[in-house]
């Protein structure tokens, strides 16, 4: 799991929602991506402009309840971090 700057995801275990937050030390545009334990990529969200200290909040009861990856990707490095969505 890469580590490019600091990420927090929470709740986790999550039900209907996330939200991630973190800092960065400049402007960048972001990918949020949800994938499944096989790799396959479930959700994707594009964020532009991300800076200093942010909050996004990432919508995912349409996915069913087990493990995945959100990965978070930035032209700085990219952020994985593990998530147990449990209804």
């Amino acid at each position: 799991i890469d580590d490019a700057f600091p990420l927090r995801l929470f709740p986790n275990p999550a039900s209907a929602s996330f939200f991630l937050s973190g800092y960065l030390s400049q402007e960048v545009d972001a990918v949020i991506l949800v994938l499944d334990v096989a790799g396959r990529e479930v959700y994707r969200s594009g964020q532009n402009g991300l800076n200093a200290h942010f909050v996004i909040e990432t919508g995912i009861s349409s996915l069913p309840s087990g493990h995945y990856i959100v990965r978070m990707e930035t032209s700085i490095g990219n952020v994985s971090k593990e998530l147990i969505i449990n209804r």
